[in-house]
């Protein structure tokens, strides 16, 4: 009886030690959902930098592999030296933690996974003379871990976006100096210079093959997904210690408003009849 009774008494000590071997240790992965990626953040740190990176698992572990690179690559690519990409990922997140300069961070968000598209954002911290954040956006299809461009899922001939897209900048930028708070920023001056700013025709002053002013026209190379929006992208380049003068740089068009194909469009067909 004393040996039942020392086993009782030993229980709730095996059960919490079993709970906390589950919360330390996820359990063996399942295989993902259909058109979807299990994901995952690796972590790494050192000399103060934090990072949390995703990293993906998918039914085809080729696909996986093709796409977990990508991510490694887009971060590396931002360390201030040399990292040995042989290893796994969390250990060349500790190289770059233990460099001196300059990538001190990197985080991430999942803005789309569904229909075989993932669309990740990372944001890379740097502290470099300034402080500030890079964003990088990758869209991958999932079938076959191959990054996406945005004219494998957007039908609208480039030049015709393009064109939406200048006409969002200028209306975003002419209210943000219109602004009071803005107007009444004593270097307003300077900003619209900087932004290239025309006050007559209220219009952006964009470099083209006829006239170049210095101020890029919007690109369209840089994209992201969410379930119902295309992102675009605009950034003015202003120094680091200037950016928080700067109006948002995420432009968003509506699926209904673009002629999309390819996994785009299986999944935009699917999700306005109500399918999942």
């Amino acid at each position: 009886m004393k040996g039942f009774f020392a086993r009782r008494s030993a229980m709730p000590g095996m059960l919490l030690a079993a709970w906390l071997v589950r919360a330390t240790f996820p359990a063996v992965a399942q295989t993902p959902a259909l058109g979807r990626a299990e994901i995952f953040a690796v972590l790494g740190a050192g000399k103060g930098a934090q990072f949390s990176l995703p990293q993906v698992r998918l039914a085809d572990e080729l696909a996986a592999e093709r796409i977990n690179r990508a991510i490694a690559r887009a971060v590396v690519s931002a360390a201030d030296a040399p990292v040995d990409t042989t290893v796994a990922l969390a250990r060349q997140l500790r190289q770059i933690a233990s460099q001196p300069c300059c990538l001190r961070g990197g985080r991430f968000q999942t803005l789309l996974n569904q229909g075989s598209l993932l669309s990740l954002k990372l944001t890379l911290e740097i502290n470099g003379a300034y402080y500030y954040e890079r964003p990088v956006y990758l869209v991958f299809d999932l079938s076959t871990g191959q990054r996406l461009t945005l004219a494998a899922l957007i039908a609208d001939p480039p030049a015709q976006l393009a064109r939406r897209l200048e006409g969002a900048v200028n209306r975003r930028i002419g209210e943000f100096l219109g602004d009071t708070a803005t107007g009444e920023h004593a270097g307003r001056s300077d900003l619209a210079a900087r932004f290239g700013w025309d006050f007559t025709t209220r219009r952006v002053r964009f470099s083209t093959a006829d006239a170049l002013t210095g101020i890029p026209a919007p690109d369209l190379g840089e994209f992201a997904l969410t379930p119902h929006t295309l992102l675009l992208f605009y950034r003015v380049g202003l120094p680091a210690t200037m950016l928080a003068d700067t109006p948002d740089d995420t432009y968003r068009f509506p699926y209904a408003r673009l002629q999309t194909r390819g996994r785009l469009a299986e999944l935009v067909l699917k999700s306005s009849s109500g399918g999942r």
